[in-house]
């Protein structure tokens, strides 16, 4: 388990974490980019997230995170890049109801840890595959 305490005595425990890699694939930026290099495309994490607040209150969500979307030709800072998975539509991600449980009080902290988390074994999907991409 991975756990952050905030500034604000928030604490984060992610349960469990899942990754899924079905529709994952390493892509290489077109021309039409501002970026260069290559990315991950169609990677997807799924955490439950038990946030307890200073008061004891408590309360498990389910928040999903998925690669970076670059097809509106937006500068991609990493390879393996997430943003939490509602921004793209996905109802089942419940990271902006765990925004609103903590009262938006410490979310920049709370956003960097979950996303790092993601990133962390998005990073590890893309290293092994990349590997495996330039044996064949």
């Amino acid at each position: 388990m991975k756990t952050l305490k905030t500034e604000q005595g928030i604490k984060i425990t992610v349960r469990s974490i899942e990754d899924f890699t079905d529709n994952a694939k390493i892509v290489e930026f077109g021309s039409y980019h501002y970026s260069s290099g290559d990315y991950v495309e169609g990677f997807q994490v799924d955490m439950v997230v038990e946030a307890t607040l200073e008061d004891g209150t408590s309360e498990s969500f389910n928040v999903s995170c998925q690669s970076s979307d670059t097809s509106d030709k937006l500068r991609s800072y990493r390879s393996t890049e997430m943003r939490f998975a509602k921004l793209y539509g996905a109802i089942w991600d419940k990271s902006g109801e765990l925004e609103e449980f903590v009262d938006y009080q410490d979310w920049d902290e709370i956003v960097k840890f979950l996303i790092g988390l993601a990133e962390d074994l998005c990073q590890k999907w893309y290293s092994t595959n990349k590997v495996e991409a330039t044996n064949d």
